[in-house]
């Protein structure tokens, strides 16, 4: 999977979805956000109860899906400066 877009509506996507995503679970899989790149970029939040999904504009080179942590990939990517993102994760499902 690899896509690019605006950090701006990465952050405000990943902000949105991640009010549902549960903090602490016994699911892992729950307290991460699904990132699905197909014609567009997709991010799904889900805590069991209520999901939230948002749609971003995005140039999607290689379609695929992925769960990232909603933490994680949420700090990181806004630390990194404005302007395009490019995020890529491998057949191994290594992210970078």
């Amino acid at each position: 999977m690899r896509f690019t877009c605006e950090k701006s509506m990465l952050v405000m996507g990943l902000n949105i979805t991640g009010r549902t995503v549960a903090q602490k679970s016994a699911l892992t899989a729950i307290e991460g956000i699904l990132c699905k790149a197909g014609t567009g970029l997709s991010l799904t939040g889900y805590n069991m109860e209520t999901a939230i999904t948002y749609l971003i504009d995005a140039d999607v080179s290689d379609i695929g899906q992925c769960v990232l942590p909603a933490k994680l990939f949420g700090d990181i990517v806004r630390r990194l400066p404005e302007g395009q993102v490019t995020v890529v994760v491998d057949e191994n499902y290594k992210v970078s």
